[in-house]
Parts: C-alpha cells; sequence; structure tokens
C-alpha cells in the first residue's frame, strides 16, 4: 500500500534510473564489507511495527519484510521506490519527507518496536532532533539502528590522511554551509547517547577508495567506486554541493571534477573511509 504525502525536501544526490541501479549494487556490496549482513542490532523480542527511514529502492525493506513476516513495516521516502514493495501485504509505503509525517502524526509517538535508516549523510541536517524524533517514535526498549559513514580518509594503516586531499576538505566546507555533517557516521553513538539510548554499539567497516587486495570482501565497493557507476552520483554531489554556491565558474567547476577523478586513480591502495554502524535501546 501507498500513501502518499506533499513535502519539499533537498536531497545532494541524484535521481535517476542509473542511481536506482547503483544504490542496489551498493545494497549488495555493503552486506559483503559487513559479513553477509544488513542489520547488526539484537532485538529484545520479536517486533511488530518497524520504520525504515529513507528507503530509497526498496531494497532494505524488501529484506525487513521478509525476516519479519509477521510485522508491519513502514517505509518513509521522498520518492516512490523501484522494487514493489507496496505489493507485499505487511509493507506500506509512505512518500514523504520523515521530519513532516513524525509534525503531522502520520508517525505515531511509540508505536515502533525497530527503527532503521542507512545513509542519509546527504540529507539530515539536524541529527541530534533527528535522533530525539526516532526515540519518541520508538516503543519502550524499541531499537535504533543507523548507518552511515564518514567523509574521513585513512590509510590502510588506519592513519587519517584527510589533509592529503584538500578537495574532500573543501566539500566538507561547502556541505556544513549546508548543515550537514560529513563526519555524521563517528558522531551517532554521541546522538544516541544524548537522547538516553541505552547499550548503545558502534562498529565501523572499511568504505574502500582504492581496491585493497588484502581485504577481498571490499571489492565490490571499490569497483562501484571507480566503475561508472558512480561517476553521475560523483558530478551531482559536486555539482550541488559547490556549484550551486555561485563560488564557482562553470570552467572553474569542469577543473574541480577533472581534478576529483585524477584524485580517485592516485589513492593508494586500501586508502577507505569508515562506514559505521551504530544502535541502542531506549529505556524501558
Amino acid at each position: 500500500m501507498t500513501t502518499p504525502s506533499s513535502s519539499s525536501h533537498e536531497y545532494n544526490g541524484p535521481h535517476s534510473s542509473e542511481e536506482n541501479s547503483r544504490l542496489d549494487y551498493q545494497h549488495n556490496a555493503l552486506r559483503t564489507v559487513m559479513g553477509s549482513k544488513t542489520f547488526h542490532a539484537t532485538l529484545p523480542t520479536s517486533p511488530t511495527r518497524i520504520l525504515d527511514i529513507g528507503c530509497g529502492t526498496g531494497v532494505v525493506t524488501l529484506e525487513l519484510a521478509e525476516k519479519y513476516p509477521s510485522a508491519q513495516i513502514i517505509a518513509v521516502d521522498i520518492i516512490l521506490p523501484t522494487h514493489p514493495i507496496q505489493d507485499l501485504k505487511n509493507v506500506t509505503f509512505i512518500q514523504g519527507k520523515f521530519a513532516d509525517l513524525v509534525a503531522d502524526g502520520t508517525l505515531e509517538p511509540g508505536s515502533f518496536d525497530y527503527i532503521f535508516s542507512r545513509l542519509l549523510i546527504l540529507e539530515i541536517t539536524d541529527w541530534k532532533k533527528q535522533t530525539s524524533l526516532i526515540s519518541n517514535l520508538l516503543k519502550p526498549s524499541g531499537v535504533y539502528e543507523v548507518q552511515d559513514f564518514s567523509w574521513n580518509i585513512l590509510s590502510k594503516e588506519d592513519k587519517v590522511i584527510f589533509d592529503q586531499y584538500p578537495i574532500f576538505g573543501l566539500m566538507k566546507e561547502h556541505a556544513e554551509l549546508k548543515g550537514l555533517d560529513t563526519f555524521c557516521g563517528d558522531h551517532h553513538p554521541k546522538h544516541l547517547a544524548d537522547a538516553g539510548f541505552e547499550n548503545i554499539q558502534h562498529e565501523r567497516f572499511p568504505w574502500p577508495l582504492q581496491y585493497w587486495p588484502e581485504r577481498p570482501e571490499t571489492y565490490m565497493l571499490a569497483h562501484m567506486y571507480h566503475g561508472g557507476e558512480s561517476l553521475g552520483f560523483r558530478m551531482t554531489v559536486l555539482d550541488n554541493l559547490l556549484g550551486r554556491s555561485g563560488r564557482y565558474s562553470p570552467e572553474q567547476m569542469d577543473e574541480i571534477k577533472a581534478d576529483f577523478e585524477k584524485m580517485l586513480k592516485d589513492f593508494s591502495e586500501g586508502t577507505y573511509q569508515p562506514y559505521s554502524a551504530t544502535w541502542g535501546r531506549k529505556p524501558a
């Protein structure tokens, strides 16, 4: 079932069939990096209501529906999913912005056992508020799991080398002007703690920027990053963060984009960004 909701919203990534294909590939690549797992939280009881925030193509919603067939799954996003999740008896898709759906009462307080969100780094401008809203939607002892990555850059020896790549610093600067936290993956444990969550756990995985033969589980992500699948995504993010700032001419943007693509080829073997899963339980 699909429920529409009108909402204005800014998302700094692309919307296209190519991007949907990339997102589905990315889902499988992330599962491989995380040991064939999508979800990490252990739920105290069998959930009856689950919320998937920013469901994207619906690939995670499908997995939730299969994993918890007796639960009612609510999936939320600003665009329609490409997978037919609306046809599943235990799934309801609601089109709209999460904060609006909370504000108008569509998503009811204290009604969910488990809430999941992933890769909203280019969307959320107030993670403290976001985490508080999610806590309010959970039942006592409900579980929240959030997955995202940090734009920090590390060598395969885990040495921080972010300052060696000034284009990322430039992107970080412009993202922050929009209110985005490009290191949110590392900050989620504090957000959960500030919102009163208990038993908070945090696990990091490598999101490779270059191939890493010693870590074969990272191959799919590295291949995606260097393959044509991610080119449109990278160019759209650069356009939205830098191009729309009014500080760069079209010629300067072309130069920045060319420098970014050159940088990808120059990353050393095993260079990565940390991808994190963070989860915690609302007090009983």
